[in-house]
Formats: C-alpha cells, sequence, structure tokens
C-alpha cells in the first residue's frame, strides 16, 4: 500500500486528498474481487484517466491494462483495488503532473 501512496503522490495526487480518500475507503480484501472488464472500464471512467495514463499511474505496463479490460487476462485484484482509488480521487486527463524540484541550472 506504501507503494501505491508513492505513486500517486509522484502521479501528482495532493497528499490530503490522497489521505482522504484512502481513510475512506475499506481496506483491500479480496473478497471484493471483481475482474469484470465492464465493472473495470466503468472505474477507469470515473478515474477521468485515459488508458495510458492510468496503467503508467499504477505502474503496470498499457498492454496488460488493455487486456484486463478488454476481458482477455483476469485483473489482478491488487490493480482493481488501484484503479478503485484512482476513481475515487478523478483526475482528469488533462491535469498536469507537477514540475520536478530537481532542476539542473547549470
Amino acid at each position: 500500500m506504501d507503494d501505491l501512496r508513492t505513486t500517486l503522490l509522484n502521479a501528482g495526487v495532493p497528499e490530503d486528498r490522497l489521505d482522504a480518500v484512502l481513510a475512506a475507503l475499506p481496506a483491500p480484501d479480496a473478497a471484493n474481487w471483481n475482474p469484470e472488464p465492464e465493472y473495470l472500464r466503468e472505474l477507469l471512467k470515473r478515474s477521468g484517466m485515459g488508458t495510458r495514463r492510468a496503467s503508467d499511474t499504477l505502474g503496470i505496463g498499457n498492454r496488460d491494462f488493455r487486456h484486463y479490460l478488454a476481458g482477455s487476462r483476469e485483473c489482478p485484484y491488487l490493480v482493481q483495488y488501484a484503479l478503485e482509488i484512482l476513481a475515487e480521487l478523478n483526475i482528469p486527463e488533462n491535469a498536469q503532473k507537477p514540475q520536478s524540484e530537481d532542476t539542473d541550472d547549470g
């Protein structure tokens, strides 16, 4: 979970907003696993992201992610849970990632 939190913070999610969403969501529980492509596509739609940005944010390959959305591969529960978090955050596709504080000014 810490890796996912770090990934989302690095993707530009404000820390206070992320903490609020994580506190509101139930803890991960594989009993809630729903690998149905329709459910995953609905989560993606609610996230406000396209497939490329969502897969990059989640740290998974775009090809694998597209297979999950098409139903040709079963989506792991942790990917589903992470997508549920993105759906709650609703980060628009055109939202800008924060600029890196590391600059090389010469």
